[in-house]
């Protein structure tokens, strides 16, 4: 696939909170001159809120109001999507879906410097721990279109790189992360 043929598509990047989507999905846009949405601010700014989780200290956003607006905002425009629910995505408008992981270690140690409240610190490294962002996107998209990225020890430039070599090659790489075999148990 060129570059040129993002028209009419969404690129999802995805992962656990904290891994760096959003750093990696605004770099994205300006590269692949596409619109850029975050979904967490859109859901806000629309009003497509329909609760708040009191324990995580989160919005709960309806996901059905979102993934039609995307799929509208899509039909004349490239999309990169920064969101960790995978759900929010019209699939059949996906090109590409990046999942960013993040050592379980550092991750606590992002989260903890963003004032996260305990609990959701630890079910967002449990989280990453047992892989459940890309299981989702397993379950969700065809596995061809997936392309995860561990993204421990690399800079913006190396993670931008890497994520135009999936987009433009249409690679596809799933399972190359497992923090689990890290662990000394």
């Amino acid at each position: 696939m060129t570059l040129s043929l993002l028209v009419k598509s969404i690129i999802l990047i995805t992962g656990t909170p904290g891994v760096g989507k959003t750093t990696i999905a605004m770099e994205l846009s300006k590269r692949l001159n596409c619109d850029y949405i975050n979904i967490a601010d859109y859901a806000l700014k629309k009003h497509y809120i329909i609760g708040f989780d009191e324990k995580l200290k989160s919005y709960i956003i309806d996901i059905e109001k979102v993934r039609d607006d995307l799929d509208k905002l899509s039909e004349d425009r490239c999309l990169i999507v920064d969101s960790h629910i995978v759900e929010v995505v019209p699939r059949e408008k996906v090109k590409k879906v990046i999942v960013l992981r993040l050592n379980p270690k550092i991750l606590e140690k992002r989260l903890k410097e963003r004032n996260y409240p305990e609990e959701k610190i630890r079910i967002n490294v449990e989280s990453e721990l047992v892989d459940v962002c890309l299981v989702d996107c397993i379950n969700y998209f065809d596995k061809e279109v997936i392309y995860e990225i561990d993204t421990t020890n690399k800079k913006i430039t190396e993670i931008i790189n890497l994520t135009l070599e999936a987009i433009e090659k249409e690679l596809s790489q799933i399972g190359v992360v497992d923090w689990l075999s890290d662990l000394n148990f």
